[in-house]
């Protein structure tokens, strides 16, 4: 493979005037037989548990008419620009189809040619013929100084070369976690006391769907911002500070009873769960009115006032850990008084809702109405997300199979001491970055979520997924990436790059 003969091939060859890797000879790998290499995939392939992806992608990939409904309503054939009018349906043949998978799968290849610049500039302090530097001086580059190619050739390198995928999708955190979601959505998990009937949960999917299909309400600029700025201000330091912070409260064994107490001490598992939601909603309009992270915080301060603070029930070192908490989200209030400033720490500055995050306004935006939380209480304003959450975690707790916050966290955390040099934050927010900035792509994937996320896709898409999962299936692709990118011999003896 050479660079200058695809507009792809530096992207998986180098870019960076190096060789090819040789293959090599440590057992099997894709170069000779790639069902050595993903035998559990081959199983699943075999055993047609797969199928329901394929039906799902068919399913998405169908094309769909852009002609308005009352556009094409007709009463006879002589009313229709092209074709017969349907007398089943009183409708003329469409005129305009378009593919939103098709869509963005041009817009992904348009951007990765774009991305493979042959004629973009090295980084300051690669030594030719090499465009790119390591990932530990990348990180110390301004953004403007990094070549997007070697962006992602270094995250490459991590995920598969430096092992960092599998080490993620393998770690029993991560598969913990991601297995309790899917068998969530599946219904297949044991009767519980929070419980007693489970239930699939697909129509999870149309309130993902409504916030794709509303972009009104729902601006997917918004959500870029706030991914982009969160990331930007969640470095290492400050992301291990919020996980220890906030495991340190869910560890603590008074944590039981002040979720206890925010479920009205209701001792029926049904009614604590109604209870907890309807707290949550109450909240809502509050925070969604707040001008600043302290003052939306300044509720919820206000209420641990009441529970917690001012209570012989809870020792004064779990009320320390909870100011410790609201301190790393924006919220100083150190006697406990209900009241919020803005802190100044030294690791977490205002805090993660506080003015040098700048999240807060995408996540309320009250004089537009179109932040996360008002896009939240259009498309799902009894709370079903809050109650899918207390159900996950309220399931872990009663011993069944949810999700353990801690576990959770733990997962968190490997996700965070893998990257240690933001090398995958960065890659993800150029492409965050990218997409934000071509309306074509966003609206494409804007088109593509829109149909693909409905109940009936969920139920052919999920089960499929919960077995790639259990089996360690991504890890074996990944296993094949590897192959193909490092291990395999080029078709010929000498490679140029």
């Amino acid at each position: 493979m050479e660079a200058n003969g695809s507009a792809f091939a530096s992207i998986f060859c180098g870019a960076e005037g190096e060789a090819a890797p040789q293959a090599t000879d440590g057992g099997p790998n894709a170069c000779s037989d790639v069902t050595q290499v993903m035998p559990e995939f081959f199983a699943l392939l075999d055993g047609g548990q797969l199928a329901g992806i394929q039906e799902a992608v068919t399913q998405i990939g169908q094309p769909t008419c852009a002609d308005t409904v009352s556009s094409r309503h007709c009463t006879a054939d002589t009313v229709c620009a092209i074709g017969v009018c349907d007398t089943s349906t009183s409708l003329c043949p469409c005129q305009h189809e378009y593919s939103p998978l098709g869509d963005l799968l041009e817009t992904l290849f348009t951007g990765l040619a774009a991305v493979s610049n042959p004629s973009a500039p090295p980084e300051p302090g690669a030594v030719a013929p090499s465009k790119c530097v390591d990932a530990i001086t990348a990180s110390a580059l301004p953004a403007s100084q990094r070549n997007s190619l070697c962006e992602l050739r270094r995250t490459l390198d991590f995920l598969l070369n430096q092992n960092g995928g599998n080490q993620l999708l393998n770690n029993p955190q991560v598969t913990s976690v991601l297995v309790a979601l899917l068998n969530y959505v599946q219904g297949n998990y044991a009767a519980s006391s929070t419980d007693p009937h489970p239930a699939p949960h697909y129509d999870l999917f149309t309130t993902f769907g409504l916030m794709a299909q509303n972009p009104g309400v729902c601006d997917p600029a918004v959500t870029y911002d706030l991914l982009d700025k969160l990331l930007a201000y969640l470095t290492p330091p400050r992301a291990n500070k919020l996980i220890g912070d906030l495991n340190a409260v869910l560890s603590d064994s008074t944590t039981e009873s002040l979720l206890l107490a925010l479920g009205g001490n209701v001792s029926d598992p049904a009614g604590r769960r109604k209870a907890v939601v309807t707290l949550l909603l109450t909240f809502l309009p509050g925070i969604q009115a707040a001008t600043s992270g302290a003052d939306a915080l300044s509720s919820i301060d206000n209420l641990l006032v009441s529970l917690v603070y001012r209570s012989t029930s809870f020792s004064d070192s779990f009320k320390a850990e909870v100011r410790t908490l609201l301190v790393d989200l924006g919220c100083a209030d150190p006697n406990g008084v209900g009241t919020c400033s803005v802190p100044n720490d030294s690791v977490m500055g205002g805090g993660v809702l506080g003015p040098d995050a700048g999240i807060f306004i995408d996540i309320t935006n009250a004089s537009q109405q179109t932040g996360l939380l008002w896009c939240l209480s259009f498309v799902d304003p009894k709370g079903n997300l809050v109650g899918a959450l207390y159900d996950l975690v309220s399931l872990s707790t009663s011993g069944g199979s949810g999700i353990n916050l801690n576990t959770l966290l733990g997962a968190v955390q490997q996700i965070v001491s893998l990257d240690t040099t933001g090398q995958g934050v960065r890659t993800l927010r150029m492409v965050i970055q990218a997409l934000a900035a071509d309306a074509n792509a966003t609206e494409a994937l804007r088109q593509l979520l829109a149909q693909a996320l409905t109940p009936q896709v969920g139920q052919e898409l999920i089960p499929p997924l919960a077995s790639l999962v259990q089996h360690q299936v991504l890890g074996e692709i990944l296993g094949l990436l590897q192959d193909l990118l490092y291990s395999c011999s080029p078709p010929h003896s000498a490679v140029d790059h």
